[in-house]
């Protein structure tokens, strides 16, 4: 209990409980100095039981703390599957607005695709300009190399082999049509599909997420389902021009980790200032948001965290994944998803404040 020492009429002195009243009873004053007592040591205390008081209003051991902790606040995980307005509904009361929001969580791509493959070893030769057609063999270092897309007088020639080449040598016609002989500078094992590359097969579209040479499983992202085995067939990028699977399977992938806040009220957002300082400026708006991302594929760099006006963006050649906020009171707040892949699921964390 809270004391200080006073001298009395004779000049001793004692300690007095600063609490104490004639009648043995505290006043309210006195309990909410108790209670700002409790606040100031653990600001999530909650409401303290105290023992019998005189109180101003009710009497009751339990003091009302709503004009010492701001009572509104929530928090809580929530999936956006679709483009359209959310509202998230807070209690109806008399209680100020709502001060801060904070959003992170994952951007995910459930129209994933992995193929089960096995491609043959893929070898690149720099050549002297020569002319090999499709399907034809040449032969090199006791293994055989099987060309994979026609060339005329070109220095690029893509097989696949059975085996390692030499670094520099001759390629030597073992059955089609090419030249007899041709001259290479260099040789180099190539990935059979690159990251970023698209692939067909009955009209679906099939984006390569990870680079394979070699590999068993290729992770591709899709826009229908693909039959249950057949050939991929190269449409842009780079990799072998047809890649056979045994089968796929469905899949999830995350596409980007992501953070933002909205500070609620008149606020600015800072401006660049000089090369180690920034400033608020501007106009001022009745709130401000902003966010950031990284991704976790080939799908864009980190975002700046200077995106302002939205509480996850997701962008790369395009706008895939976006969050905003557009309206609040104290009673709800309204949140738009204007843009989003299908497939694709915003799932965030937000915290009210």
């Amino acid at each position: 209990m809270p004391s200080y020492n006073q001298n009395d009429k004779s000049g001793r002195t004692r300690t007095i409980d600063k609490f104490a009243s004639a009648d043995g009873q505290m006043s309210e004053q006195q309990i909410r100095m108790i209670v700002q007592d409790e606040i100031t040591k653990n600001a999530s205390s909650g409401s303290p039981v105290t023992t019998r008081h005189n109180h101003d209003g009710i009497n009751s051991p339990r003091v009302f703390q709503g004009n010492l902790i701001k009572p509104m606040s929530g928090s809580g995980s929530i999936t956006f599957s679709h483009t359209g307005d959310y509202i998230l509904n807070l209690f109806p009361n008399s209680n100020p607005n709502p001060t801060l929001i904070l959003c992170y969580g994952i951007v995910i791509d459930s129209a994933g695709f992995v193929f089960t493959v096995s491609p043959p070893a893929s070898y690149r030769f720099t050549a002297t300009p020569a002319s090999a057609s499709l399907g034809a063999v040449y032969t090199n270092n006791g293994h055989s190399f099987t060309v994979l897309k026609t060339i005329y007088a070109s220095s690029d020639l893509l097989t696949s082999g059975t085996g390692a080449p030499t670094a520099s040598g001759t390629l030597t016609l073992s059955s089609g049509a090419g030249d007899p002989i041709i001259t290479f500078s260099s040789s180099s094992r190539v990935p059979n599909a690159v990251i970023g590359s698209v692939y067909t097969i009955n009209g679906g579209l099939y984006t390569v997420l990870g680079s394979i040479t070699g590999g068993v499983s290729l992770y591709t992202d899709g826009n229908v389902s693909p039959p249950d085995s057949g050939v991929l067939s190269l449409v842009s990028g780079s990799g072998d021009p047809n890649i056979s699977y045994s089968l796929y399977t469905a899949s999830t992938t995350v596409r980007a980790h992501t953070m933002g806040s909205a500070q609620l009220g008149q606020s600015y957002y800072f401006q660049p200032d000089t090369n180690s300082t920034v400033k608020e400026g501007g106009p001022v708006q009745s709130f401000i948001q902003s966010s950031t991302y990284f991704s976790t594929s080939n799908l864009g760099a980190v975002h700046a965290l200077t995106d302002e006006g939205n509480l996850v963006d997701v962008e790369y050649s395009g706008i895939h994944a976006r969050l905003t906020l557009i309206d609040y009171n104290n009673t709800s707040i309204v949140l738009r998803v204007p843009y989003l892949d299908s497939g694709w699921q915003i799932i965030v964390n937000i915290v009210v404040i």
